[in-house]
């Protein structure tokens, strides 16, 4: 039996367990930023095989920092904050997950407020990277946005990747990005470059820029394949699209309008589409190194503003699906287009497929490449010029070039006189016979 001073000691062992049982637990239960924050002291690290989890709103304020060598959590409904002069570094070991909202002050050059060597820093929630070097990333250390994004100016380089259903705001950055979400592209005042390569998947809002390339592979299994690629240089208001078509290739389609006070310039270099797109007159497309240019849209080009020039690669090909109109014809040195063209009432050149131009009632046509129609008849009472190489594919019967049109001739009115003198034969027999 336990004495009364026994009985003592046991009360007292189990107070101390159940005290060091709590204290355990509570341990257990703390999360980081019970530990660390909501404001952090100094420099603080998260060791390789540690996790910070910041679950309520916390600060990181200036002269501070904290590096990341394990994982970072910042929790859905929680903000971590770094203000001006505050750092947030994630080292190549490290991730970092922000299922909350991150918020981004000013940092330096080559000293940003958030710098990454990680292979995982994904936003599912917000981040806003609005400050003066805010951010930077080097080049395939991807920062992934599958929610929402704002990156202001830096003067180093960036790589994202916008996951389909994110989007991002890109300000005067330099910027590596693979876009299968939604990206707006807003330099302002005509800022820095904003974007050095982007592999366009989803749709890309262009407000204002100072330079663009777009680079969106047409055919992944065919490496040797240019793929979509434009450089745009100047002012926005268009719209990059990438959709697929039914043999299951990406088509990278540009559509809007260039803003009329900015001298804007478009260089295609691959395979590009253009919807509905306005350009002015300070501004220009250019077709080069054997650029292919479908236009699908409804195109207005004041001036020459669509030109192409020399390339080791062969012609630069321009199709006309939709309308091409210009205040002067094209000059076709360096280009080869499929289309028929007319002046239209107000004087200016119009390039569309054949159909469509014997349907505006044009009496004179030219037609340049390759063209069809389905009614031969309705050529009636049209004045059709063919340019040297052109075709017209009339139904299901083939077409006619205007190489061979010299030799049909011929051909007609051998024809014509072998059928005289077969009738001129048969008579003479008949008199004869008589």
């Amino acid at each position: 039996m336990w004495s009364e001073n026994g009985d003592n000691m046991r009360t007292q062992v189990i107070i101390m367990a159940v005290l060091v049982a709590i204290a355990v637990f509570a341990a257990a239960g703390m999360t980081a930023s019970d530990a660390m924050a909501p404001s952090f002291d100094g420099d603080g690290i998260v060791a390789e095989s540690e996790e910070l989890i910041i679950d309520e709103d916390a600060t990181i304020r200036q002269g501070e920092s904290l590096t990341v060598e394990g994982l970072l959590v910042v929790s859905e409904g929680a903000t971590l904050m770094i203000e001006d002069g505050g750092k947030l570094r994630v080292t190549a070991t490290g991730a970092a997950t922000i299922d909350g909202a991150l918020v981004c002050g000013n940092g330096e050059p080559d000293n940003e407020t958030v710098m990454s060597d990680s292979e995982s820093f994904v936003v599912n929630g917000t981040a806003a990277f609005d400050g003066d070097d805010s951010v930077s990333t080097p080049s395939e250390k991807q920062l992934v946005i599958n929610g929402t994004a704002t990156i202001g100016t830096n003067d180093n380089s960036l790589d994202l990747l916008v996951a389909e259903g994110g989007e991002v705001t890109v300000g005067n950055t330099s910027v590596f990005m693979d876009c299968y979400g939604t990206a707006v592209i807003d330099t302002g005042d005509h800022g820095g470059i904003s974007i050095v390569d982007l592999h366009v998947g989803g749709t890309v809002l262009v407000e204002s820029l100072s330079k663009l390339m777009l680079l969106a592979i047409e055919s992944p299994n065919d490496e040797s394949d240019l793929g979509n690629v434009v450089s745009l240089m100047g002012g926005g208001g268009f719209t990059v699209e990438s959709l697929v078509d039914e043999d299951g290739k990406k088509i990278l389609t540009l559509s809007g309008e260039f803003r009329p006070d900015d001298i804007a310039s478009a260089l295609v270099y691959g395979n590009v589409h253009i919807g509905d797109l306005l350009v002015y007159p300070n501004s220009s497309i250019d077709v080069v190194n054997g650029g292919n240019v479908c236009i699908d849209g409804d195109v207005v080009a004041p001036g020459n503003t669509l030109r192409a020039s020399a390339s080791e690669r062969g012609l630069n090909t321009i199709t006309v699906n939709g309308s091409l109109t210009t205040d002067l014809p094209l000059d076709l040195t360096y280009m080869e287009l499929n289309a028929a063209e007319y002046t239209d009432a107000d004087g200016r050149t119009v390039y569309v497929p054949l159909e469509a131009a014997v349907a505006s009632g044009a009496e004179s046509i030219t037609v340049h490449g390759e063209n069809s129609i389905d009614d031969p008849s309705s050529l009636s009472g049209v004045s059709v010029i063919t340019a040297e190489g052109a075709t017209i594919a009339f139904g299901e019967r083939g077409g006619v070039s205007s190489e061979d049109s010299g030799y049909l001739v011929v051909i007609a009115v051998l024809a014509i006189a072998v059928v005289i003198l077969a009738c001129t034969i048969a008579r003479t027999r008949r008199d004869e016979a008589d």
